[in-house]
């Protein structure tokens, strides 16, 4: 879920690319590096609704119980306590858990507080949850999939973007390679938090 915090660094000066008698050609060479790193950090596109969607998966194999697994990435504070920089969390819904639940987080980037606003659409204990959360006229689609396998517990992210707007398309397939790079930290974290925490005494 760190895609936020990294999008809200780069997008603010987005503008900057359409301004100016050479814009066309900057923009054309701007998409064939975009293009170049989405490929290197294995982002898959396709057409849907007008827009462009990129992907980005992340697999770790936790040496944990899978309801342990799915409690850290499910619970919004868990999570946040899981994850370098996790700060705090203000509950936007009466309900703290399941599908409708929506939240505010906050995190600390280089010092720095960036806040997003999530919503949960998903909730299948201990099997998936899913958040969606819309910044910068993209809309971002998070999925945790936890499954067991043998005596271990296997968890992948996949996140998706999506945006009709070309602009912000352009800015979120320039930073394909920064985003994975965020997301693979979180799954590190979350594979040590879960490692060193003890199994819970009741379900998920």
């Amino acid at each position: 879920m760190d895609q936020v915090a990294v999008l809200s660094r780069v997008q603010p000066n987005h503008r900057l690319l359409l301004t100016g008698a050479s814009a066309p050609g900057f923009v054309r060479r701007l998409l064939g590096r975009a293009a170049r790193s989405s490929a290197e950090s294995c982002a898959d596109q396709n057409s849907s609704l007008g827009g462009i969607q990129l992907r980005w998966t992340s697999t770790r194999t936790i040496n944990a119980p899978a309801d342990r697994v799915f409690r850290a990435v499910a619970d919004p504070e868990e999570f946040q306590n899981a994850i370098p920089g996790g700060s705090k969390v203000e509950y936007l819904t009466s309900n703290r858990t399941g599908v409708g639940t929506k939240f505010r987080s906050t995190r600390l980037m280089k010092g720095k507080p960036s806040t997003f606003e999530q919503e949960v659409t998903e909730f299948v204990p201990p099997e998936r949850v899913r958040l969606v959360n819309v910044t910068h006229e993209t809309v971002w689609d998070t999925t945790f999939s936890v499954r067991v396998d043998g005596g271990a517990t296997v968890l992948t992210l996949t996140m998706d973007s999506q945006t009709d707007r070309f602009v912000a398309r352009l800015m979120t397939r320039l930073i394909a390679g920064m985003v994975q790079k965020a997301l693979d930290g979180d799954m590190d974290a979350v594979k040590a938090y879960c490692e060193r925490q003890p199994p819970l005494s009741g379900g998920a």
